[in-house]
């Protein structure tokens, strides 16, 4: 089936992949859709988190660390997670029930390796996500949409956040002032004043969502957790009021929307903050082979006077604290409607709702989305508005000058 068939037909199921900056895993969701634009209406049959091997999740953190590598692994990296997002995509669709046959449209996301939209570090703006959709396309006979945000970068904007034009499409309200608010590694939200159009809609990254917080768990851990569990670390300790407001001196938090952010600026390179305050981090590099050492993690106990579950409950805050002052911009919403692995801790949680007292707080699992699979889903309407014709960006959030049509469209079943 080839883009017209595709536009003719009433109901289309449209795989969503995407992996995020925490490099857990690809999510996939396996979703029927029916109309676009606002007339766009979303059923998700099926979805599953696909975990990466922890070799690859590893090998994957070294490459995002900032840290120069050779083109040789960035070329191999993006067709091997072609082969694992082509494998997801397979599995999901089995998982579900749905005939193969069936399955109309892939859309992926890919992973970030970079994103730099303004100029950083003296490098041209610019995004990067991998993945080779070829591939994809390849190994399961199905047309495939990815490299969403460039379209977006090269008309002006940032290339994210592209979730927000969903969430409008899905979310928006006549009467109720909404905030959707996706926590995975960076945190994100999106504004949708009651009534709004889309020229009102307003979306950023407002900084780390679960990405220093996975970084000190790991640490605590010794490398058990890749994550806090449910926000029990951080619930041991206190939060550093003068280590937060150091934190919160990071020149990204006085940027005004249109902005994004990924890794390169709260990845290790966010600690340079403490450089001449006499703490110390432990490097988490990649061995020889790809292999991730955990060595250093027993080493470091304390952050000068500060205990690492004091730190991870300073970075649990900032999380939360640069989330809800971002809201609070706005306005208090009515409603606001959670996503992303973050919601998971029970710490992090009890924070927003303590720093936004009196608010309607739900996941998306409200609406039919499991919160774990928003993105994914996301995602598969953005690959519908692709085939459809129609712009997936929102120019109020990305920056960017016009109304784009994302993304880049293989496979025989495109023809």
């Amino acid at each position: 089936m080839g883009i017209l068939s595709y536009r003719d037909k009433k109901e289309r199921i449209v795989v969503g992949l995407m992996s995020g900056t925490s490099c857990d895993g690809v999510d996939a969701a396996v979703v029927r859709i029916s109309g676009s634009g606002r007339d766009t209406e979303l059923e998700v049959i099926h979805g599953s988190t696909f975990p990466y091997p922890a070799d690859i999740r590893n090998y994957m953190l070294s490459l995002v660390s900032g840290d120069s590598c050779s083109l040789s692994a960035m070329s191999s990296l993006n067709f091997l997670l072609g082969e694992i997002f082509g494998a997801s995509a397979l599995k999901v669709i089995e998982e579900s029930g749905v005939n193969l046959k069936d399955v109309d449209l892939i859309a992926s996301h890919g992973h970030t390796l970079w994103h730099s939209p303004e100029k950083m570090f003296g490098t041209y703006p610019s995004t990067w996500q991998t993945g080779e959709s070829a591939i994809i396309a390849e190994r399961t006979g199905i047309m495939t949409v990815s490299d969403f945000r460039t379209a977006d970068v090269a008309a002006g904007g940032q290339g994210a956040p592209l979730v927000p034009y969903v969430d409008y499409l899905l979310f928006a309200d006549d009467s109720e002032n909404r905030v959707a608010v996706n926590i995975g590694g960076i945190a994100n939200i999106t504004v949708l004043p009651a009534g709004a159009g889309k020229e009102s809609v307003t979306a950023f990254d407002t900084g780390p969502g679960n990405m220093l917080i996975d970084y000190f768990a790991k640490v605590i851990s010794n490398g058990e957790f890749d994550y806090d569990p449910d926000g029990k670390f951080a619930s041991s300790g206190n939060v550093n009021e003068e280590l937060l407001a150091r934190f919160l001196t990071h020149p990204y938090f006085e940027k005004k929307p249109p902005k994004s952010t990924g890794r390169e600026e709260f990845g290790e390179r966010f600690f340079k903050i403490l450089e001449g305050s006499g703490f110390k981090v432990p490097e988490m590099s990649a061995a020889p082979g790809g292999k991730y050492d955990h060595g250093g993690y027993g080493r470091v106990r304390s952050y000068r006077d500060i205990s690492l579950k004091d730190m991870i409950a300073t970075v649990t805050a900032l999380t939360v604290e640069t989330l809800s002052s971002s809201i609070k911009q706005y306005f208090i919403p009515d409603l606001l409607i959670a996503s992303g692995g973050g919601i998971h801790n029970k710490t992090l949680m009890r924070f927003i709702r303590e720093r936004l007292p009196g608010v309607k707080i739900v996941d998306t699992t409200h609406f039919g989305i499991h919160p774990d699979l928003k993105e994914a889903a996301a995602f598969a309407v953005l690959g519908n508005e692709t085939i459809m014709g129609k712009p997936g960006n929102l120019p109020s959030a990305t920056g960017a000058s016009r109304p784009v049509i994302l993304g880049k469209i293989c496979g025989e079943r495109a023809l």
